[in-house]
C-alpha cells in the first residue's frame, strides 16, 4: 500500500469470521436509541452515522 494514499472502505475482508451482534449475542439493532434515550443522544449518532 502506498502510504501518500488514502484508502477507503473494506480493505480486508475474512468470510469466516464472526458479526459482533452474532458473536456477543445482541438481539436488537445497536442503532436504534430507545424511549427515555438523553436528549443529545441523536445529535451523537447523526455524528457518526
Amino acid at each position: 500500500m502506498d502510504r501518500d494514499r488514502e484508502y477507503q472502505g473494506v480493505i480486508y475482508q475474512d468470510d469466516d469470521s464472526v458479526g459482533y451482534e452474532t458473536r456477543e449475542g445482541v438481539e436488537e439493532p445497536m442503532v436504534d436509541i430507545p424511549d427515555g434515550a438523553p436528549e443529545d443522544a441523536m445529535d451523537l449518532v447523526r455524528e457518526f452515522y
